[in-house]
């Protein structure tokens, strides 16, 4: 099977043991992520370097230019103090397809044979046209049957990615997915705060992701139709105002206002203006807080009763101001927009003091491969 590992073995440069990290980059919606990591010589893992750069049109636009891309790394690169060339990152979201499976594996056969036997009736020509992944989520249960997180990318895109992170003088260490980077992340982050069972909530513009993590396990990925674009469309019709504007209304004053008062973060400055957007978009989020509740359930069922003590949000709707604040009082669990940079201390090496956001989570556990007890 040709898996990320295999291709990514033909393009990776050789390199020497540091104790500064390969640099995290993911390509998001909306800007290039990057981040670096380092451990101490008490054996810590600290920041480095990080960044996020706007794209100059749309990300479909620049990764169809090798020459946009370039510029646009090489920027990036150069306006914090990144160290090296070696990259760990991901496709973006467009170019791979994700998928859980159950399977069962026959007596002398390995699980890499008994997945690829049950996606050849599952993708479109060869299997030799792809490049195959998979992350175990559970293993046999009384009935042998086995569960598997498998990513899945055309062969030609993934080359054509990795071409182009070597045309920008980038060095590709590994071909990661984002649910691992997620997990990779929430292992760390769990045993520093101590919490079992950890959902994450990744927003993007038309579907959004939700990450069940168990301790250093991860349970399940699931796609869910819940989206910032969906929701600024029914801001749109009921106000009758453009998408645009919909989203000024949305960052300049927020939701559930009377409910953040003491929130130091944020300004009340027109409470009707919050409190109508609130009550516009509520029953999409109750939509989602149904998805909550059932992946709640399912941690329950497969961890012996343990809880989820603790839900991230990332991605778009973490930018909402009050957003968490409206998801705490429709959840019982606490809801949370984390800054993960903050897990690895306040050393900023770098000179970029920019404000950071959740969409950084995904690059700061691409950029925790390979570091010290990270898988």
């Amino acid at each position: 099977m040709l898996t990320l590992k295999n291709i990514v073995d033909k393009f990776e440069f050789a390199s020497q043991p540091n104790t500064v990290g390969p640099i995290g980059l993911e390509f998001a919606i909306e800007k290039v992520q990057l981040v670096q990591l380092r451990e101490t010589s008490e054996g810590e893992i600290v920041l480095r370097a990080h960044a996020a750069l706007a794209y100059p049109n749309s990300r479909e636009e620049l990764l169809s230019s090798p020459h946009a891309i370039k510029k646009l790394l090489q920027q990036a690169l150069k306006s914090a103090k990144f160290s090296g060339r070696k990259i760990v990152t991901i496709l973006p979201a467009n170019d791979i397809r994700m998928m859980s499976v159950a399977y069962q594996v026959a007596k002398g056969k390995s699980e890499s044979e008994a997945i690829l036997k049950l996606l050849s009736n599952r993708v479109e020509g060869e299997l030799a046209d792809y490049v195959i992944d998979y992350l175990p989520t559970r293993s046999a249960t009384r009935n042998d049957e086995h569960l598997a997180l498998v990513a899945i990318a055309k062969r030609k895109i993934v080359i054509e990615y990795l071409e182009s992170m070597r045309a920008s003088g980038l060095s590709v260490e590994a071909l990661d997915i984002a649910p691992s980077a997620i997990k990779r992340l929430i292992t760390i982050i769990s045993n520093i705060e101590r919490t079992e069972n950890t959902l994450v909530i990744n927003v993007g513009r038309i579907k959004s992701y939700m990450t069940l993590i168990s301790g250093s396990r991860l349970l399940f990925e699931q796609e869910i139709d819940f989206g910032e674009a969906f929701l600024l469309k029914q801001i749109s019709m009921d106000l009758d105002i453009g998408s645009d504007m919909a989203r000024d209304l949305v960052y300049t004053h927020g939701l559930n206002c009377k409910n953040r008062e003491h929130d130091s973060r944020f300004q009340c400055s027109a409470v009707e203006v919050s409190e109508t957007l609130t009550e516009i978009v509520k029953p999409r989020f109750l939509k989602l807080v149904d998805e909550i509740n059932r992946a709640l359930i399912y941690a329950a069922s497969e961890t012996r009763g343990e809880p989820v003590k603790q839900v991230y949000l990332l991605g778009s709707i973490a930018r909402w101001p009050g957003a968490d604040n409206l998801l705490n009082q429709l959840v019982k669990v606490p809801v949370s927009l984390p800054d993960f940079l903050k897990t690895f201390g306040n050393t900023i090496e770098s000179d970029n003091h920019q404000e950071l956001v959740p969409e950084m989570a995904v690059a700061t556990g691409l950029a925790l491969r390979g570091m010290k007890n990270c898988a």
